[in-house]
């Protein structure tokens, strides 16, 4: 959990999170993860500012001001061979207010020995706010020496 101290708005938010890893024959494998992120504030009304921390779930929604409590679920899958293609599937929700959700896909390669990742993801946000839902593609390269 986080302990957030701050004149007039502190709080704890916390995080319940199961997992469950399946290694395949082939020398794969599959990671799911289902978890819960609520808020206990200490002082009434408390806003979580996530100044110094990174709690960062999906790729648009980031947590900069959220709503909670929150739930969020995860499946990734990693293949067996030189490019250690991996494929997720990620949502994150919120349980009250705008009940804002996003739901990502993501394709990944580590190549050159694992120095050269080269991912693809696709985000999908919708909110009660807005009328239409918010769509993103981004392509990631990081290379390690």
């Amino acid at each position: 959990g986080f302990y957030q101290n701050m004149t007039n708005n502190n709080t704890l938010v916390y995080v319940a999170k199961l997992g469950k890893l399946v290694s395949w024959q082939n020398g794969a494998s599959t990671v799911f993860d289902l978890g819960y992120i609520g808020k206990a504030d200490i002082t009434a009304n408390a806003l979580y500012q996530p100044i110094f921390s990174n709690l960062f779930l999906g790729e648009i929604m980031r947590l900069d001001a959220p709503d909670f409590p929150l739930w969020m679920a995860e499946a990734t899958h990693r293949f067996h061979g030189k490019l250690k293609l991996h494929i997720s599937v990620k949502t994150v929700a919120q349980i009250q207010d705008a009940h804002t959700n996003e739901q990502d896909l993501e394709l990944g390669i580590f190549t050159f020995k694992s120095h050269l990742q080269l991912t693809l993801i696709g985000s999908r946000v919708h909110a009660n706010l807005t009328p239409e839902d918010f769509y993103m593609i981004r392509t990631e390269l990081r290379l390690a020496f």
